[in-house]
């Protein structure tokens, strides 16, 4: 599993999450781990599950209207998701894909994290 792998940093952007990315990935994430999640769409059930997965963590969570597509970066690795990580193909089949650039796609974000509006 992607998440599981990270032993540094672990950046998840997608627009579109719900509170199961921690049910279902981020339990799976050595506590260790420094975690950024960038997200535009998010309701009151996410928020509150981040605070409390927060506890005890290296944990960020930003809202941006500025994303679109679902990335997400492991330490130095990054990859490229089709659908949302909530749908998880659950309906329709999706890509994940290993993006051969890491720095090229890590630049284009990181501006737009620094811009963001904190959560968590």
């Amino acid at each position: 599993m992607i998440v599981a792998s990270a032993t540094q940093e672990l950046f998840v952007v997608d627009a579109y999450l719900d509170a199961e990315l921690f049910d279902v990935y981020m339990e799976k994430v050595n506590p260790s781990v420094s975690i950024r999640v960038l997200t535009n769409k998010f309701s009151a059930s996410l928020q509150a599950v981040a605070q409390k997965f927060a506890t005890g963590r290296k944990f960020e969570l930003r809202s941006s209207s500025d994303i679109h597509d679902r990335v997400v970066f492991a330490d130095s690795r990054s990859w490229v998701i089709g659908q949302s990580i909530k749908d998880a193909a659950k309906k329709k089949p999706t890509y994940i894909i290993e993006f051969p650039d890491f720095a090229m796609l890590k630049g284009m974000h990181e501006p737009i994290w620094a811009a963001a509006t904190a959560i968590v």
